[in-house]
C-alpha cells in the first residue's frame, strides 16, 4: 500500500466509523487527506481570485456575502470550505464572469490537491477538504502576520469586504464625549528601551483592530500584559488570554459553553434535530448519509 492509498484508507475508515453516530444521534464529522506538494498551485489560483475581489463594487460584495452564507462553514462560522465557497461564487456571479472563471480554476487546483475528502451527517455535508479563514464581522489584527493572508491579499480583501457589507451605524458619533482616557501614543514619551518597541507594536495592532476609539487603551493594555513574562500569548485569531473574555474562568472555555462537552460540538447540540435547527444560522437539509470525494470504489 503506497502513501496515497493509505491516506484514502484513513479518511474512509474514520468516516465509516462515525457514520452510526450520525444515524443514532445526529452527529456529523468530516475529514480529508491533502497532498501538500500540490498546495502551492491552490494558493496561486486563490491569489488570482482574491486579486479580482479586492476592487469589486458594493453590489458584488453583496454577491460574495451571499455566497459565503450558502457555503459550508466551520468553527463557529469563522472558516469556510474553499471549494464550496468557490462554487457558490460561480452561482452568484454567473457564467463567463472573471470572478467565476477564477473560482473555477481554484476548484480545479483543489481537485488535484485533495487526495480524499469524506463527510457524514447533516452539519458538514458540503465539506470538500480544505477551508480558509473567513469571519463575518471582525478580522483579527494578527491575521496579517500569516504568510498566506499577505501573499494572496486575502487579509486585505477581508478588511475591505467586512467594511463594505457592514450595516450603517444608528447612533451618532461624538468623539469629543469619549470617556477621558490617556492617549496611547503618550505612553511612548515616558518609556524607553525595548518596552517602547512593544508599546508601539501594541498600539499599531490595536488601531487596526476595528474597535471603537475609546476601547483602544484597553486593547493596548491587554496586549502588553499578555506579552509580558508570565502572561499568555495572544491567540492569532482571538482574545484567549487570562486577562480577557474567553478564559478558563468565563465563557467559551472547557468549563462553560462552546466546549467539546456542550453546544456546537460533536458531543452536543449541533445536530439535524428540530430543536437545534431552530437556532442554526445555515438552512441545511436535515439528512443522514456519507459522501466521499472522489467516490470510493
Amino acid at each position: 500500500m503506497d502513501a496515497h492509498r493509505l491516506a484514502e484508507v484513513v479518511v474512509e475508515s474514520y468516516i465509516d466509523h462515525y457514520a452510526p453516530f450520525d444515524r443514532a444521534a445526529g452527529r456529523s464529522v468530516d475529514l480529508a487527506a491533502i497532498d501538500l506538494n500540490r498546495l502551492t498551485s491552490v494558493v496561486d489560483r486563490f491569489g488570482d481570485l482574491a486579486g479580482l475581489l479586492i476592487d469589486i463594487k458594493k453590489d458584488d460584495h453583496d454577491k460574495v456575502l451571499l455566497a459565503h452564507w450558502y457555503a459550508q462553514t466551520y468553527k463557529f462560522d469563522q472558516f469556510v470550505d474553499l471549494r464550496d465557497w468557490c462554487v457558490q461564487l460561480g452561482k452568484q456571479f454567473g457564467r463567463k464572469h472573471p470572478v467565476s472563471d477564477a473560482a473555477d480554476r481554484v476548484v480545479a487546483a483543489l481537485r488535484k490537491c485533495v487526495i480524499k475528502s469524506g463527510c457524514s451527517g447533516f452539519a458538514y455535508q458540503h465539506s470538500h477538504g480544505l477551508s480558509i479563514y473567513f469571519p463575518w464581522a471582525l478580522v483579527s489584527p494578527d491575521y496579517k502576520k500569516l504568510q498566506f493572508g499577505a501573499d494572496t491579499n486575502w487579509h486585505k480583501f477581508l478588511r475591505r469586504h467586512l467594511r463594505a457589507t457592514r450595516r450603517e451605524q444608528r447612533h451618532e458619533s461624538h468623539p469629543d464625549e469619549v470617556l477621558s482616557q490617556p492617549d496611547p501614543h503618550s505612553l511612548l514619551r515616558t518609556m524607553h528601551g525595548g518596552f517602547e518597541t512593544r508599546i508601539a507594536g501594541a498600539i499599531d495592532a490595536a488601531e487596526q483592530s476595528d474597535i471603537p476609539r475609546e476601547d483602544i487603551p484597553r486593547e493596548v493594555a491587554r496586549r502588553l500584559v499578555s506579552a509580558a513574562p508570565g502572561g499568555r500569548r495572544v491567540s492569532r485569531f482571538s482574545e484567549n488570554t487570562r486577562f480577557s473574555e474567553n478564559t478558563r474562568f468565563s465563557e467559551n472555555t472547557r468549563f462553560s459553553e462552546n466546549t467539546r462537552f456542550s453546544e456546537n460540538t460533536r458531543f452536543s447540540e449541533n445536530t439535524r434535530f428540530p430543536g437545534d435547527r431552530e437556532r442554526s444560522m445555515k438552512n441545511l437539509p436535515p439528512i443522514t448519509g456519507v459522501t466521499f470525494d472522489p467516490p470510493s470504489s
